[in-house]
């Protein structure tokens, strides 16, 4: 027996499917025992891409994990022009009121994850041999707006049912602080996020937020906070960079990886990795073929420029957070908690 799945394919019986979709929540609460264990053998991970990015980018990424023990990569299908999708808010009133939810809006990426675990626990299922079940949990790892997005489908979609571990790099988690007057980016769905399912939400799934100390910000004019007269002088990355993290936590000084502040890409009650010189994306990061290493990257931006996905930044937040097998090499410093 089996069941049938988008695009005329089949799985096996028994395997995950998408729930049903359910009305927002009006609210919800954080569960005080989320785990942060990594799961006991490797699992198959589904790739889930940023904004703006398209799946073709996260390829080394998902060679770089099979290397090291996954048994099967999925990356959600997602292209470029996919993106302009979301425009499909700006017809709702809640978007100019700064009330949106994540559905309708973001509906077509939940269908692009539905689509993404599914091929990963065949795939998986495959690898064990007779088209058997195998284990019907996954491995999330999302970049950027794929944090948040996935959050959204764990609750929304039910895929927290198969999901063990959820593993988010450089990812927008909270909308700007209470009092700041500045406006949720996303207009409104980051605010509904963290009031449906706030922090580590769900108990049963091992969560880990990577954040990283490439670049301090600056305000657009002046110098830093306490910067002192024998400062260095402050850079235009570094004032574009602020401006940047100010719009999404309020302040321009603090650190970040020239997208995400550090403490805006942390969740409470999840292992928080924070690494130095690492950058936020694979758009402008340095190609790193397997097995080199670099240095840290200075705050001016120096090359090399690795991501999170690199081959050399792979192994400081991958074992721990998916349960797999580091291949060792030179890598970057990497520090836990929240940044400073």
């Amino acid at each position: 027996m089996s069941l049938s799945r988008p695009g005329g394919r089949t799985q096996p019986a028994g395997a995950w499917r998408p729930a049903p979709r359910v009305r927002a929540r009006a609210s919800a609460r954080p569960r005080a025992d989320a785990s942060t264990s990594a799961p006991a053998a490797p699992l198959p991970v589904v790739i889930l891409p940023g904004l703006g990015n398209a799946a073709t980018d996260y390829a080394p990424l998902a060679a770089a994990l099979r290397l090291r023990g996954a048994p099967a990569v999925a990356i959600a299908p997602v292209t470029r022009p996919d993106w302009l999708r979301n425009a499909a808010g700006l017809v709702r009133p809640e978007y100019w009121t700064g009330r949106l939810t994540p559905l309708p809006t973001t509906a077509w990426y939940m269908d692009r994850i539905d689509s993404a675990v599914a091929d990963a626990l065949e795939a998986a299922a495959a690898a064990v041999g007779g088209g058997g079940q195998g284990n019907n949990k996954v491995a999330l790892v999302a970049h950027s707006a794929g944090g948040w997005l996935a959050r959204t489908w764990l609750l929304e979609r039910g895929g927290a049912s198969c999901t063990a571990s959820l593993a988010t790099l450089g990812s927008p988690h909270a909308p700007p602080p209470p009092g700041s007057g500045l406006p949720d980016q996303t207009r409104g769905i980051l605010t509904w996020v963290e009031a449906n399912c706030p922090g580590a939400f769900h108990a049963d799934i091992a969560y880990t937020t990577v954040a990283a100390r490439y670049l301090r910000g600056a305000p657009l004019l002046g110098g830093r906070d306490g910067g002192g007269s024998g400062a260095a002088p402050v850079t235009l990355a570094a004032r574009l960079a602020g401006a940047g993290y100010a719009a999404v936590c309020g302040r321009a000084d603090v650190w970040g990886d020239a997208i995400t502040p550090v403490q805006s890409a942390h969740l409470a009650g999840a292992r928080q990795v924070t690494l130095d010189g690492v950058f936020h994306g694979p758009l402008g990061a340095t190609p790193d073929p397997e097995g080199v290493g670099g240095a840290a990257v200075s705050e001016e931006g120096a090359a090399p420029r690795f991501w999170y996905g690199s081959a050399s930044v792979i192994d400081l937040w991958a074992p721990e957070a998916l349960g797999l097998a580091p291949l060792g090499g030179r890598l970057l410093a990497a520090s836990r908690g929240g940044g400073k």
